[in-house]
């Protein structure tokens, strides 16, 4: 999910954008059938919505009109969430591309082929692009910063959107490539840029969090792999508040886990149901440190 403007969105596996009060939960809204193949999260800008398809497109949607204002052909899945910054989205693909288009319009602005298709990501914070690909390495592209970048995101934003900066496209490259050590590849890693600048990402291999600095080297790694207190199962998404916890959003064990700055585990709720804080198979979630909320 999302959140802008005090409505949180949402997505369902049928190619739904859905919209709710956030505050209250209560539904406002939906809009059907934008792919029946399935759609990413929501990517929330100034007055459109934002979402690729597993079908192959990058969409444009005006949730006042519930018209598709314009579809990019990708012509290849897009399954991870896409990232708005300084009138630019950014979408990855499971045909190893990334692409940028004009969010206005939806022209291309450029493409860039990496070394495996994308699951997670994209990312842009200090003045790079960051993605994560299933040939087990996270990656930065990069070209400069623009001088007074501003990023295309409300004062509610989510925290993947907290700290971005332009990612200047004039000349894309690749900077760097991380792997565990011996180059052996990384376990589907899930990548986040901290309230510190750093990028923490989650080996889906050996559940642990390895903390990279911008400039690829790896800082600290912690946890470890289990179903007891504060060990990881598979995660697929985790998350920081205003005062740098960390949120892990754990599939396997089917709850969240909240750890402090010095890995210390702060509390974790969740079990298998349908009741108050209980969750379905698949446990993702977004962090509003904003509101201090949980979605």
């Amino acid at each position: 999910p999302a959140v802008g403007g005090g409505v949180l969105y949402t997505t369902s596996s049928d190619g739904q954008l859905l919209m709710f009060d956030a505050a209250t939960g209560s539904q406002l809204g939906h809009i059907a059938s934008i792919s029946s193949d399935g759609i990413t999260p929501p990517t929330i800008g100034d007055d459109l919505v934002y979402v690729g398809t597993h079908s192959g497109s990058i969409d444009a949607i005006d949730t006042a009109s519930e018209q598709i204002i314009w579809s990019y052909p990708t012509h290849q899945t897009i399954q991870a969430a896409l990232a708005l910054v300084d009138s630019v989205i950014y979408g990855v693909g499971l045909d190893s591309t990334i692409f940028a288009l004009d969010a206005a319009t939806g022209a291309e602005l450029w493409t860039f082929q990496t070394s495996g298709a994308m699951d997670f990501g994209p990312t842009i914070a200090n003045g790079m692009l960051y993605i994560s690909t299933d040939a087990g390495s996270v990656e930065a592209l990069g070209a400069g910063v623009a001088a007074n970048a501003t990023p295309s995101v409300t004062a509610e934003a989510t925290a993947s959107a907290v700290a971005m900066e332009a990612f200047d496209s004039a000349q894309v490259s690749f900077v760097w490539e991380v792997t565990k050590a011996g180059a052996s590849p990384l376990g589907q890693p899930v990548p986040a840029i901290g309230p510190d600048g750093n990028i923490h990402v989650i080996d889906g291999d050996l559940q642990q969090m390895l903390v990279f600095s911008p400039d690829g080297e790896l800082l600290d790694q912690w946890g470890e792999r289990g179903s007891g207190t504060g060990q990881f199962g598979y995660s697929q998404s985790l998350g920081f508040d205003a005062e740098g916890n960390t949120y892990v959003f754990d599939t396997d064990n089917t709850r969240v886990m909240k750890f402090a700055p010095d890995h210390s585990l702060l509390t974790e709720w969740g079990s298998v149901g349908e009741g108050n804080g209980q969750f379905g198979f698949q446990v993702e979630g977004t962090v509003d440190p904003v509101r201090e909320l949980i979605y």
